[in-house]
């Protein structure tokens, strides 16, 4: 019996080994897949990447996000949501407070409308206790809100 025993604990652990290696090769497939994909991302459509670069924030990936929304902005330069969506990533970046006001200029002197970054860039000017500033701004959006 105990020969059986210890013929079938080699069994479990080479069936072990086995899933681990297929569980790393599994890992290392799911990373080519995702190389490829991000690759394929900065040739397909401004929506498409805009949209991917969303779905890897809400996944958690800032910093993919921002590669991916840096990408969009340099082939794009008129799109003024990904800059804002850009300043939105930055804001949360340690120490990004700059790089965000940059990214949010940027979307408003594309469009001068965009409310988001407006309201953004007040929020930065309360921040950084720049008051003139942030009441210019807050007029600004009086000015774009329906009466």
């Amino acid at each position: 019996m105990q020969r059986g025993l210890h013929g079938l604990e080699g069994q479990i652990v080479d069936l072990q080994g086995q899933m681990d290696r297929g569980q790393a090769s599994i890992a290392e497939a799911r990373t080519t897949i995702r190389q490829m994909t991000d690759q394929r991302m900065q040739e397909v459509s401004t929506d498409a990447r805009d949209v991917a670069a969303r779905l890897a924030d809400a996944e958690g990936n800032a910093q993919q996000a921002l590669t991916l929304v840096d990408s969009l902005v340099k082939d794009e330069p008129n799109h003024d949501n990904a800059w804002t969506f850009k300043g939105q990533l930055q804001e949360r970046l340690p120490g990004g407070s700059k790089a965000a006001f940059e990214a949010f200029a940027k979307a408003l002197s594309v469009n001068p409308k965009n409310f988001i970054a407006l309201t953004s860039t007040v929020g930065i000017h309360v921040l950084n206790k720049d008051y003139k500033a942030a009441h210019e701004g807050l007029e600004a959006m009086r000015k774009l809100s329906p009466k």
